[in-house]
């Protein structure tokens, strides 16, 4: 949907919630307004780009870490329909923890991914089969990968990340704890595993949320962005109840600065429960609202997009 449908909708359920509820304090000035309608807009759109490729997902290419036309999102999607799911699941895992990098795009994971264009994949098969092989691999070839153009790095959300093999809390070590959460009888069994006992979308994302927050360097917004990635992909059907604030940064302080009155301090459920009819009228998904809440709040007074 383009932005001159979106902008009209977003500004209208705005002004109709305030009817009912009263005003949001947040944007009570024009320009905070404008500024946080543009990110609700920015963020569904990102949202029907996963609608896009999941009906459209592209062509062996996009599977080829080595073509052009590489990308992690559908690539996982044409793994999905060929019945790969661990391979599907595993390039899930490899975008949320590298993510897009605003200059180098998907050239981070398609290196890793790639073995540097060796012909050679490091698959779900060979990493959870020889972790120990991949922390090597990534030790001997890190110098390689830190020096080519355009330079390479995370995504915004994993910004803080490391691509050290062996530091506790480096891409290593994230690799060899997914695949110990994962386990000897792959992701059919440990999300099945995770989601049996759910009777709804919402309590399977809750139950997968949960426990995938025990992977390192995950925490709330890896966890997040993990579940919600996986429903939005159409691999699990999931998709969130909340906005998770308990244990966020970006989309607590947004969700404060858009409810609370000056010198008012609410707490993540007390705010939780406020997004839930604004949620309602303005007919998203939560992972949109917290996504526009986390960018929003960057800066509120402009818009600016981030990416990544």
């Amino acid at each position: 949907m383009t932005r001159p449908i979106l902008r009209p909708r977003f500004m209208h359920a705005l002004e109709c919630f305030e009817r009912m509820n009263g005003a949001l304090p947040g944007i009570v000035h024009p320009e905070h307004r404008a500024a946080f309608v543009e990110q609700l807009v920015d963020s569904e759109r990102r949202t029907e780009y996963f609608e896009h490729i999941v009906s459209r997902p592209g062509g062996c290419g996009v599977t080829d870490p080595r073509s052009p036309a590489f990308n992690p999102l559908r690539a996982a999607i044409v793994q999905s329909h060929a019945g790969n799911q661990d391979e599907a699941f595993w390039l899930v895992l490899l975008f949320v923890h590298f993510g897009k990098h605003r200059r180098s795009g998907w050239h981070l994971i398609a290196d890793i991914y790639g073995q540097l264009g060796a012909g050679t994949l490091w698959s779900w098969r060979a990493v959870s089969s020889d972790v120990q092989g991949f922390r090597v691999w990534l030790d001997n070839n890190l110098a390689t990968i830190r020096s080519l153009e355009p330079r390479r790095g995370f995504g915004n959300h994993r910004k803080y990340e490391s691509l050290d093999p062996w530091n506790e809390n480096g891409t290593g070590a994230v690799i060899a704890s997914y695949v110990d959460w994962v386990g000897a009888a792959g992701h059919d069994a440990r999300i099945a595993q995770m989601v049996a006992s759910a009777a709804t979308r919402a309590e399977g994302f809750d139950a997968l949320y949960a426990a995938v927050r025990g992977v390192r360097r995950f925490g709330r917004t890896g966890a997040f962005d993990y579940c919600s990635t996986l429903g939005k992909l159409h691999l699990v059907a999931i998709e969130p109840s909340a906005a998770c604030l308990a244990g966020a940064t970006g989309p607590l302080a947004g969700a404060r600065l858009l409810l609370c009155q000056p010198g008012q301090t609410l707490t993540p459920p007390a705010l939780e429960a406020a997004l839930i009819p604004l949620r309602t009228e303005l007919a998203v998904g939560f992972d949109v609202l917290e996504d526009a809440l986390c960018n929003w709040q960057k800066c509120p007074d402009e818009f600016k997009p981030f990416r990544g």
